[in-house]
């Protein structure tokens, strides 16, 4: 071994960085001009740059405090957007009715993507045109909301077109005053949804021939397969599903009146916050432990308004970057739907199931 080369260090990242301290150190320990830097005093420079750097806090001379639940979601945060607050206290569910729907909806939409064929070969176009779809049906109104469900039921069943079947959704938390709802109430929820998963997936991934397809129960029912397509039902790969039968594929289409939105919501506005999660985080946290569950296709929204408060309900819109339709309803006993926006609603959602 040559007398000028030196010893590295294997934690040192990069060789070359020997060249960012300046020309070598002669014999005696000295640089060209004249400062002291020996070998054991370059090598803690070395050793002391390829290590990470100690972050001193009064807490702790050691470690880095640990990161708030808002810090490491961030990006999520950026998705619900920022609220003006006056500084007086807020209830969970005042907070989150103040930010957008669309914000959340796409935000779970991230979470529980709609179902993708994962199975060898059964990702071709021809197989996926005969999927069904999965629909929520959201809204700040629950009466709108179930009258919504039950048109559109009735009139995906006249386009003899569907088989739609109207499933019971999430179990809002009991309103008990004497009884706190606590986390395990929620964890067993989204434990039950894990197994509706399977069952609403294989339900929109199971096509039948018109002539054998079930009568359509308008009655609302707890989705699975078993049940709904009883005996008859054959998997998708068997002679009777070939793609070349001249009788048209009927689409199974699930509706829900309230889904995963309203089930975060209602739970995280009724478990109390414990802890240094602010009430945003709170209900992100909830959201995410849907993660593994199918969402839905599309996802239609009731927005309420009041016309005596010189309000004006708009036309229907879609927003397809959130897979959301957004439909107007008048509140009040003498408030419905337009019937133009009813027909709306009915060509919209017929495209989402055939696209």
């Amino acid at each position: 071994m040559r007398g000028d080369t030196m010893m590295y260090s294997p934690l040192t990242p990069n060789k070359k960085r020997r060249f960012d301290q300046g020309p070598p150190p002669t014999s005696n320990g000295r640089r060209p001009d004249g400062s002291h830097n020996g070998p054991i005093q370059q090598y803690a420079v070395y050793r002391r740059e390829s290590l990470p750097p100690i972050h001193v806090t009064p807490h702790s001379a050691t470690m880095p405090p640990p990161r708030t639940p808002r810090e490491m979601r961030h990006q999520s945060m950026v998705e619900l957007g920022s609220l003006q607050s006056d500084g007086s206290p807020k209830s969970v569910e005042e907070v989150l009715s103040a930010f957008p729907y669309p914000n959340k909806i796409k935000l779970l939409g991230r979470i529980t993507p709609p179902y993708q064929y994962k199975e060898p070969g059964s990702a071709s176009p021809s197989y996926r045109a005969n999927r069904g779809a999965i629909i929520a049906i959201e809204g700040d109104d629950p009466a709108a909301v179930k009258e919504l469900t039950e048109w559109l039921n009735e009139y995906l069943i006249k386009q003899k077109e569907y088989s739609p079947q109207i499933a019971e959704p999430p179990q809002a938390p009991i309103d008990n005053a004497d009884r706190e709802v606590t986390f395990e109430d929620y964890l067993d929820l989204i434990k039950e949804w894990h197994s509706k998963s399977k069952e609403m997936i294989k339900y929109i991934t199971t096509t039948f021939p018109s002539a054998d397809t079930p009568s359509p129960n308008s009655d609302t029912i707890i989705v699975s397969t078993k049940d709904t397509r009883k005996d008859s039902a054959t998997p998708p790969d068997s002679p009777s599903h070939s793609l070349s039968s001249t009788k048209p594929a009927i689409k199974p289409v699930i509706l829900l009146p309230t889904f995963q939105l309203a089930a975060s919501i209602a739970y995280a506005s009724r478990i109390p916050i414990q802890d240094a999660y602010s009430p945003t985080d709170h209900w992100q946290w909830m959201a995410t432990l849907w993660r593994g569950t199918v969402g839905p296709d599309l996802t239609l929204y009731v927005k309420s308004f009041d016309p005596k408060e010189g309000q004006v309900g708009l036309k229907p819109e879609m927003d397809e970057g959130v897979r959301c339709l957004s439909v107007w309803k008048a509140c009040g006993p003498g408030g419905r739907f337009a019937d133009a926006d009813l027909r709306r609603v009915g060509f919209e959602v017929g495209e989402w199931v055939k696209g």
